[in-house]
């Protein structure tokens, strides 16, 4: 029995290190994409602007990438519940339960977590579409004037003061408590896991997320900048309040171009 324990547990720390090497691979490959996307201008041409380019080649380009930058952005800060997930599953090789493969359920986990984020990338294009049309861009994807920027930003400011964003930051910050009262056996299981956990985030950041719009889409600095804000959020909210000193931040930048600039213009 001893001699089969060993085999699982690793057998299990075999699988455990496909599951996080794949993961870090894929975002690995996400930022260096964004990072040749943003610096070799590989979206500064046609694929900009829907008149300079067919309208479905342009939406498949322009999801492709919203996609890519969500799962630089995002998928880091997942790694928190695929941890507490595997140490779930781990419970159920020390109970000798475990099937082959489960690994898999990791990935079905994190598939769903990112289904969730596609579902926001295409309406993110969407909306870059209409700003587009509307000529509310310039040529980095960014907001052309200091208004649209300084309204999306006193929304966003506001957002991060409401119960709302506390409540869902809060389940995004406590995968264990949300595994322990909604876990689902099976692949399909972890999937809808993940799915659940996904909608949670997308609620908790995508006003974060909209703010591509105000430093520009193909800003890597400016991703950089949020990707180190969201993960604060989650892993420092504990011990720093980082969520109503954004929010205070949102909203004094906001202020600052709707007032401050405007007037000295």
């Amino acid at each position: 029995m001893q001699s089969i324990g060993k085999d699982l547990k690793g057998r299990w720390n075999r699988e455990k290190s496909i599951l996080f090497g794949m993961v870090f691979i894929v975002i690995c490959f996400s930022w260096a994409a964004m990072y040749d996307m943003s610096w070799m201008s590989w979206f500064g041409g046609p694929s900009c602007h829907s008149k300079d380019m067919n309208f479905w080649p342009w939406v498949a380009t322009n999801v492709t990438m919203w996609i890519l930058m969500m799962v630089a952005m995002m998928l880091p800060s997942f790694l928190q519940s695929v941890s507490v997930f595997v140490k779930i599953k781990e419970g159920e090789v020390n109970r000798e339960t475990k099937n082959k493969r489960s690994y898999l359920a990791g990935f079905s986990l994190v598939s769903g977590y990112l289904s969730a984020w596609t579902i926001y990338s295409i309406f993110g294009t969407g909306i870059q579409f209409l700003l587009i049309r509307t000529e509310f861009l310039s040529e980095g994807l960014a907001f052309r004037g200091t208004m649209a920027s300084g309204i999306l930003l006193l929304i966003a400011g506001v957002f991060q003061f409401s119960g709302w964003k506390e409540k869902c930051l809060t389940a995004c910050r406590s995968p264990l408590g949300f595994f322990l009262t909604s876990w689902q056996n099976g692949f399909i299981g972890a999937f809808r896991m993940g799915w659940k956990l996904g909608v949670d985030c997308v609620v908790c950041c995508f006003l974060l997320m909209a703010l591509m719009f105000v430093g520009g889409l193909m800003s890597i600095l400016w991703m950089i900048g949020l990707t180190a804000l969201i993960l604060a959020e989650k892993l420092l909210e504990g011990f720093l309040p980082i969520r109503k000193f954004a929010g205070i931040i949102f909203l004094a930048w906001g202020m600052f171009l709707l007032f401050f600039v405007r007037y000295l213009h």
